[in-house]
């Protein structure tokens, strides 16, 4: 029997601040891409060149800024459209970086390593620690203070660490959540210089990237790996992230992974498109502004393939999460006419 060929993901990032978790010019982050089957790559190329001639395209690179500019708002929506029906997937993570912020100070002060308050089980307790993430981010000052903990390598002061726990307590306390609280009161000293080495952590280990592109190639497995599939994987080229990638590049399921220059895969380019596409889409929803025609049935493609096939996530508050329900499903139901569709 013939082994078939490995899948072919071709992947890109938007958004990136490395260890600046909280640049407000940039609040979104994407790591993203599309999973080409095989035989797909002849025929997207062939339908981009009608999509470069339509929307005059002349660049030799195609990038998300062409896309984005006036009068070209049915450009990417028909890039899409192409890729979706040869069967190319997107796949891709997002992130809220304010959120993940939120979510960091949890998985810090949360730790059963550094409370000696929780049982270990506490590490896979997701729902919980979600609820925790959502009630600190109410409070923009903890966020303000923790995000600079993990952009400037070495250890904040050990009285620094517990001013900031008691003032969690007390932020949690006031929310509703008072036995949580009750854990940051009496951190041990070793306690505490332990959370403190999470911060004097290289670069790479405390950026952005490392956790959205590594959660980005676990969707991908849990795509291929039950289907008995293998895949490629094509990155555009970054720097000192060598360890990361060579990690990627062990897992079962992943027969290579390579660095390759943006300008000589046309993969790699459609991936800095979606990428770009997702970092404004997801910032505009979660700013609450309105969505062109587009914009909203690439949405309501994405609604239905992460519900189908699970082919992405995000970081995202519930806030963001209800607000991107509420634009996609009525355009799936005003595209299938369905009064009351059942998407659970």
């Amino acid at each position: 029997m013939t082994r078939s060929r490995p899948l072919r993901f071709y992947c890109d990032e938007s958004g990136n601040t490395g260890t600046h978790w909280l640049d407000p010019e940039q609040p979104i982050l994407v790591h993203g891409g599309w999973l080409f089957p095989e035989g797909a790559e002849v025929a997207v190329a062939e339908g981009m060149a009608g999509i470069r001639r339509r929307h005059r395209l002349q660049a030799p690179e195609l990038k998300w800024a062409q896309f984005a500019r006036s009068g070209r708002e049915h450009a990417f929506r028909d890039v899409v459209e192409l890729c979706l029906k040869h069967g190319v997937m997107p796949m891709f993570m997002v992130m809220d970086k304010q959120y993940a912020t939120a979510a960091k100070v949890v998985e810090t002060f949360f730790d059963p390593a550094y409370n000696h308050h929780l049982p270990m089980a506490f590490t896979g307790d997701f729902e919980t620690k979600k609820g925790i993430a959502e009630a600190v981010r109410l409070s923009p000052d903890l966020v303000a203070t923790f995000g600079p903990w993990l952009r400037e390598r070495g250890a904040p002061p050990a009285d620094e660490v517990r001013a900031f726990a008691d003032r969690l307590a007390e932020h949690l306390n006031v929310v509703g959540i008072p036995s949580l609280a009750g854990t940051l009161h009496d951190v041990t000293d070793a306690e505490v210089e332990n959370l403190r080495g999470e911060f004097d952590a290289e670069p790479m280990m405390r950026s952005t990237t490392w956790t959205v592109l590594w959660a980005m190639v676990a969707k991908v497995l849990e795509f291929v790996r039950p289907r008995g599939l293998e895949v490629e994987i094509f990155q555009d080229q970054i720097v000192r992230f060598d360890a990361l990638v060579g990690m990627i590049g062990n897992q079962p399921g992943v027969t290579r992974v390579e660095l390759v220059d943006s300008k000589l895969h046309l993969g790699v380019q459609l991936a800095d498109l979606l990428c770009g596409f997702l970092r404004d889409v997801f910032a505009k929803i979660a700013a609450g502004e309105a969505l062109t025609k587009a914009e909203l049935a690439n949405c309501a493609d994405l609604f239905m393939l992460t519900h189908e096939f699970e082919s992405w996530s995000g970081n995202l508050p519930e806030s963001t999460w209800a607000a991107f329900a509420s634009v996609a499903v009525p355009e799936v139901r005003r595209r299938y006419g369905s009064e009351r569709p059942d998407y659970r």
